[in-house]
């Protein structure tokens, strides 16, 4: 499994195609999709809610 796993990483090139910014936006879709994950993190009175409000405040001051 190894073998193969190296084998499809060089032959598609992932390292060129997995830059940060494509995993973060795969990991927001993912974690905006599933409703668990969604409650857990994005709504207010989530208790994982100051990561996303760190966030938003950064954002604010760029």
């Amino acid at each position: 499994i190894k073998l193969l796993l190296a084998f499809l990483y060089d032959k598609l090139k992932l390292k060129q195609i997995l830059q940060p910014p494509i995993i973060a936006s795969i990991l927001a879709m993912t974690l905006g999709a599933v409703p668990f994950l969604k409650k857990l993190i994005f709504t207010p009175e989530a208790p994982l809610f100051f990561f996303t409000d760190s966030c938003m405040i950064l954002g604010y001051a760029y």
